[in-house]
């Protein structure tokens, strides 16, 4: 798995994290913060738990600002029932 070349608020993703005992491993869904100014902010999940709902910002902006909304389809992404 490729580790982010950066850290801090700057160099933002999406990741997935399971939460239980038995597994609490973690997958990477995004990488904007690969290209340089821009990361992925604010996710929303949808109620059955196919989609995400998430904005694209530049590093150095104002948390909370934006300059795009993205919607991940789960399924279509082959990540639903792991």
């Amino acid at each position: 798995m490729r580790q982010a070349q950066s850290v801090g608020t700057g160099f933002l993703d999406l990741y997935r994290l399971r939460l239980n005992v038995e597994n609490s491993e973690w997958m990477r869904l995004t990488w904007f913060s690969e290209v340089e100014g821009f990361r992925a902010t604010n996710p929303v999940v949808s109620d059955d738990g196919r989609y995400i709902a998430f904005q694209e910002s530049k590093s150095k902006s104002a948390p909370g600002a934006g300059e795009g909304i993205y919607i991940f389809d789960l399924q279509k992404a082959g990540l639903l029932g792991e």
